[in-house]
């Protein structure tokens, strides 16, 4: 189970988070240490982890941009995945939104785990059920939000999976009536 951080490398490449840019480092030749790119992440927010598998690199972060006061109140969660088989011309394959606040995540194989957990949002008196996914909206229902007997919480938390080696396809979403305050994850389950 890899757990994300702001640092990561492939023995031959360093990836790191500074401010709102992700900087691939080319660590090949140590005596010519050099940078290959920069990522600039300028409309989703602050990255605040990543995720390496293989030649993808999924960058994690909180967002405040968006189009009422619920989501810059509260934050979104923003996921960016970029193929990065060329290092020094990476090129950005999928992205989505969670419109709740970014919690954890984690990658067991290809499988990419992103958690977001906080107050249930509203629109115009509606509770937020849905995402968006390469900018188009998709709706979760109401029906698929899970809730736990005898609980009773406005605390939303999505569990999202992509496939890393498939990442155009769709992603998977949970939502579950609940707060996260902590996670354990091995390689069969997720414990909230």
């Amino acid at each position: 189970v890899d757990e994300a951080d702001i640092t990561k490398t492939d023995g031959d490449y360093i990836y790191s988070i500074s401010g709102s840019n992700v900087i691939i480092t080319d660590v090949r030749q140590p005596e010519k240490i050099k940078k290959a790119a920069t990522i600039t992440l300028t409309d989703t927010g602050i990255p605040e982890d990543m995720i390496l598998y293989q030649d993808k690199l999924a960058v994690i972060g909180n967002s405040n941009t968006g189009s009422s006061y619920y989501y810059s109140r509260y934050g979104n969660t923003t996921v960016n995945i970029y193929d990065i088989s060329d290092r020094e011309s990476p090129t950005l394959v999928k992205k989505y939104t969670l419109f709740t606040p970014y919690y954890t995540s984690r990658c067991i194989g290809s499988k990419l785990y992103v958690i977001a957990s906080g107050t249930l949002k509203k629109e115009n008196d509606e509770v937020i059920a849905y995402y968006s996914e390469d900018n188009i909206q998709k709706d979760i229902g109401y029906e698929n939000i899970k809730y736990l007997d005898k609980l009773k919480s406005r605390n939303q938390t999505i569990i999202s999976m992509l496939d890393l080696e498939n990442s155009q396809n769709d992603i998977t979403i949970h939502s579950y009536l609940m707060d996260a305050t902590n996670a354990y994850i091995s390689e069969n389950n997720i414990y909230l």
